[in-house]
């Protein structure tokens, strides 16, 4: 355990209950640079210990949301660059914590419930180059939201969801954008 405390740069916590989650003392490690949470249950409070991980520059919760968790964590997280989240309890209303992440460079959103509107929020995101919306509610005026954000590189949409028009107008305000259509 003490290798972990003292050493460890990332921990992956894998089919954990929320309950279990929330029992973690996240203090002793606060210097991790990475965390995945998968395949756990989260409710709103689940996450809360990870305020303490001001170190982060990765985190990934690819979970089921049993609620609407509580992110407001992240806006203590100023060196988190890449940031994967999926679940359809993570929607709209989470991504105005997200906005607060002025070093986020890669941003996956798949399979989660953000919708077009939600994509105003990432406007404040100045340093985004890779953004991933595939299996997402974003149709094409999220698209049109997204031609703000002059830092993006590389997207990855869902082909059956948005189409090649709103694709097209993103290139042009964006040129040196690559978009990857999931089929």
């Amino acid at each position: 355990m003490s290798y972990l405390v003292n050493r460890a740069e990332g921990v992956w916590l894998t089919h954990r209950t929320a309950s279990e989650i929330e029992s973690i003392d996240f203090k002793p490690l606060g210097h991790l640079e990475r965390l995945t949470i998968s395949s756990c249950g989260i409710k709103e409070t689940t996450l809360l210990g990870v305020r303490d991980l001001t170190t982060l520059q990765w985190l990934d919760l690819s979970c089921t949301a049993e609620d609407k968790p509580n992110l407001a964590f992240l806006e203590t997280l100023h060196d988190l660059k890449v940031f994967h989240v999926s679940g359809r309890g993570f929607g709209d209303e989470e991504l105005r914590h997200v906005s607060t992440l002025k070093n986020l460079d890669n941003l996956s959103l798949a399979e989660t419930a953000v919708t077009s509107a939600g994509m105003l929020h990432l406007q404040k995101l100045g340093a985004l180059g890779i953004l991933d919306i595939d299996d997402t509610y974003v149709r094409d005026p999220g698209l049109e939201h997204l031609q703000a954000i002059k830092s993006l590189r590389l997207i990855y949409v869902g082909r059956y969801r948005i189409s090649s028009a709103a694709i097209t107008r993103l290139k042009q305000a964006i040129p040196k954008l690559k978009v990857l259509e999931h089929y």
